[in-house]
């Protein structure tokens, strides 16, 4: 079923009676919407329990069949034209991922990183320079927070959002 787009209405000069039914309205579809994803919620436990077994039983017997599968691939993959081999039943093949750069075990990587430099091999080194946001929220002096606004175009600003939060015990009523 395609969603059908309707405009939003836009309301003005709004009652205080209008705004107190506009909100038992929305508690009561609120809960309903609750109750419901609770018993569908119910439905589909009920469901996954009742063929869990059978899933995990299928899934336990794959292990067996895949590992001979591999062992077939890994001993043959030489006489093979091309990375994967068409079986009646199934494809085997090899998937070559995406080249990462590893490390020696006995090292960590800002040992690494020390060794470049030493070994002037800085182009495989990165500079990063960011801005600290994190202390430009902390400053409460106005001269630096006018200064950042002047000079950088930076402002500090905290947004409001309207939030509706039904009264569940209300909405039953």
């Amino acid at each position: 079923m395609a969603a059908t787009r309707t405009k939003k209405k836009v309301f003005t000069g709004v009652t205080m009676d209008e705004a107190l039914s506009a909100a038992r309205l929305f508690s009561q579809n609120s809960n309903s919407i609750d109750k419901l994803n609770a018993k569908m919620n119910e439905e589909i436990t009920k469901i996954r329990a009742k063929y869990d077994d059978q899933l995990t039983a299928l899934a336990d017997g794959q292990q067996e069949p895949l590992s001979v599968m591999e062992a077939y691939a890994k001993e043959n993959k030489d006489t093979w034209t091309k990375k994967s081999y068409d079986l009646v039943h199934a494809m085997i093949g090899f998937r070559t991922g995406n080249p990462q750069v590893s490390k020696d075990k006995k090292f960590t990587w800002d040992a690494v990183t020390e060794l470049l430099k030493k070994s002037g091999l800085n182009m495989f080194l990165r500079l990063k320079t960011e801005v600290n946001k994190e202390a430009i929220l902390q400053e409460k002096d106005p001269v630096l927070i006018g200064r950042l606004k002047e000079d950088a175009y930076i402002s500090i600003i905290q947004e409001e959002t309207f939030y509706v939060e039904p009264k569940k015990e209300e909405a039953a009523i």
